[in-house]
């Protein structure tokens, strides 16, 4: 009949601890599907300079890598400013793709052995998404001419370099796909 009690009377308390009891086994479920669908394959939502490999094995995801490094690594960088160009190739300041340590820096995300970081990493990847950066960086003695050779352009303009911001842009622009022309850190000499 409606309205009828069918006997079951919970305190508030209880109420509150049926509720708590029901949303952590909510939760867990949702943690162990998730490593159900995600296991051996690198989280969905990771991507790697913009390349998405969420979803892939760490050897699907290294030979996608692989050839996206190759076009990173032999495509010019270009770099100017007021008269200047410092532009080059990123084979020819040492940096060379690492897909397989990459593809392994993006199989941890959501799998580094801490629940609380686990699963922040693991909402972060399927909600905004994670950005993994590609192992390995220039070589500073293959860096180092390129600087001085843009800070003698910049000196002969009567412009101040900034080599610190230089080295760090020569690093971002290399992985940076698609290209464009980066702007070379230079402020009037006075």
């Amino acid at each position: 009949m409606p309205g009828e009690n069918l006997g079951v009377n919970l305190s508030p308390r209880a109420k509150i601890l049926v509720s708590l009891g029901v949303f952590v086994a909510v939760v867990v479920w949702i943690v162990l599907l998730d490593y159900g669908i995600n296991a051996g394959r690198i989280h969905y939502g990771v991507h790697v300079g913009g390349v998405d490999v969420g979803g892939m094995t760490l050897e699907e995801a290294q030979d996608v890598l692989q050839q996206h490094g190759e076009k990173l690594r032999n495509e010019p960088v270009v770099l100017s400013a007021e008269g200047m160009n410092c532009s080059f190739v990123p084979d020819d300041v040492g940096w060379r793709p690492r897909p397989k340590r990459t593809a392994q820096i993006a199989r941890s995300v959501g799998f580094r052995g801490g629940l609380t970081t686990d699963l922040r990493d693991r909402i972060k990847a399927w909600f905004t998404g994670v950005e993994v950066e590609w192992a390995g960086s220039p070589k500073s003695t293959k860096t180092k001419p390129l600087i001085d050779d843009c800070e003698r352009q910049a000196e002969a303009l009567h412009l101040v370099l900034d080599r610190a911001e230089l080295r760090r842009l020569v690093t971002d622009a290399i992985v940076t796909w698609p290209r464009r022309v980066f702007q070379v850190p230079v402020a009037t000499a006075g």
